[in-house]
């Protein structure tokens, strides 16, 4: 349940990130990032991929790691409640960050009459 939450709510902001960047880029603005704005110069379909690809490689790892292996020594049981924490953490983490983000650009999607 926890994985599907924080899976939807990352996924939702890094959308909702994306699409306002690339219109952002699309209408002659700067982007302050300077991984997206070399990806954006390479091509924008790359940077797209590349930016949807983090969250969905850090889902698979959670999930993988939460609920398909099953370890059977103790140390094993360990390691997969650090690492599932770890990458859910990090998962929470980067779509707090990229909502922050996608309501930057809104915001100045907005003052310039754009959204």
């Amino acid at each position: 349940m926890t994985l599907r939450i924080v899976g939807i709510y990352t996924m939702t902001s890094e959308v909702a990130n994306q699409y306002t960047t690339l219109l952002g880029w699309s209408n002659g603005f700067h982007e302050n990032d300077p991984t997206a704005r070399y990806l954006l110069s390479i091509s924008p379909m790359l940077e797209t991929v590349l930016v949807l690809a983090i969250p969905v490689a850090l889902l698979l790892t959670t999930y993988y790691f939460g609920l398909k292996w099953t370890p059977t020594s103790n140390r094993g049981k360990k390691l997969r409640l650090i690492i599932t924490i770890i990458a859910l953490l990090l998962t929470l983490i980067l779509g707090i960050t990229t909502t922050v983000t996608a309501i930057s650009d809104y915001n100045t999607l907005h003052l310039y009459h754009l959204l």
